[in-house]
């Protein structure tokens, strides 16, 4: 499952977030923006989870999917896309921003 926001102002950090399902016991996630990737591949916490913030720098509709890699016995797959609907922040605050959940699932 993909977690983050489908709003967000430039310059203002969101925070996406995965669950891989069944817990793999391993393996990385690559966020995404469309082609880009979005830092590096984070490793899957011992919950199946991995997080990552992001600051969005131009306005527009972004693409988010996490592309989890695999492990011994266990497939990659990639999560069904969250649209961010990004806007110039107008001066806004540098709190993160919570992130809520898209309802889609991913895993092996």
């Amino acid at each position: 499952m993909l977690r983050g926001t489908s709003t967000a102002q430039t310059g203002t950090e969101v925070i996406f977030g995965s669950q891989v399902s069944p817990n793999p016991g391993g393996g990385t996630v690559q966020f995404r923006d469309g082609d880009t990737d979005l830092g590096t591949p984070v490793p899957v916490d011992a919950d199946g989870k991995a997080n990552i913030t992001h600051t969005f720098d131009s306005a527009g509709t972004h693409d988010i999917t996490a592309v989890y890699s695999g492990t011994l016995g266990r497939t990659g797959s990639t999560s069904e896309t969250v649209t961010v609907t990004v806007t110039d922040d107008g001066g806004g605050t540098d709190e993160p921003v919570s992130t809520g959940s898209a309802g889609n699932a991913f895993g092996s």
